[in-house]
């Protein structure tokens, strides 16, 4: 049987002064004050890493795609033509990081085009990415869903013997992206 020993010491007692009473209130006050506005700013902070985390994802990857494209371009003398399409082809929810089929990222391997050609693919991934090309240049997107997370891109063209490429930046987040294809 379970018991619990008396408390040795005198019983705490409730505040019975108006003094009391009023500086317990305003103790509690002041908690809840603080309390609320730490929360606010783990709230803030843990938007801004997260909104940092995966905006990072996107320009990571776009200079990847830009460093095969280029050693693409060393290797076979010439750009790799457009993916036929964007990766995932459908959005299915916005804000939630996707698990790619490896057969979207090589859909264009017979054609010796797009993310095949370059040799890209992502495992898991936040953004839609989208791989368009001219006979003289290329430009890749990573399109983010919402004006939150924006939509990046980058660029490059020949310039005599070699691809040149430019740096990732942030593009209009009101850009459109393209509607979801079939699979």
């Amino acid at each position: 049987m379970l018991w619990c020993r008396p408390m040795s010491g005198p019983e705490p007692s409730e505040p019975t002064t108006l003094r009391e009473r009023t500086g317990l209130i305003v103790g509690l006050m002041i908690a809840l004050v603080l309390g609320g506005g730490v929360f606010v700013l783990r709230t803030f902070v843990h938007g801004a890493f997260e909104r940092g985390e995966k905006t990072l994802e996107a320009r990571n990857r776009l200079r990847e795609l830009a460093k095969l494209a280029a050693e693409a371009y060393e290797r076979d003398k010439a750009i790799c033509p457009s993916a036929s399409r964007l990766v995932p082809a459908a959005r299915k929810e916005r804000n939630v990081k996707v698990i790619s089929d490896r057969h979207a990222w090589e859909r264009d391997a017979e054609r010796h085009a797009g993310f095949a050609c370059l040799g890209f693919s992502i495992d898991s991934h936040y953004y839609r990415y989208e791989y368009v090309a001219t006979a003289d240049a290329f430009t890749a997107r990573a399109y983010g869903g919402d004006a939150e997370w924006g939509v990046f891109e980058i660029g490059g063209r020949v310039a005599g013997d070699r691809l040149v490429v430019g740096d990732v930046h942030e593009i209009d987040p009101k850009t459109p992206e393209p509607p979801s294809q079939a699979d």
